[in-house]
């Protein structure tokens, strides 16, 4: 199940992305983030 979050970054914008959970047992965790210049789409 997804689970959108934001906090703020240290320069003030909101920082948001999307969180996916695993329906069963969490056997470890990554990390993706898109281009720095991009948007979320």
């Amino acid at each position: 199940m997804a689970e959108r979050v934001g906090f703020p970054s240290t320069t003030g914008p909101l920082l948001a992305g999307v969180i996916e959970r695993p329906a069963g047992e969490v056997r470890g965790w990554g990390v993706f983030s898109h281009g720095f210049t991009l948007g979320k789409d």
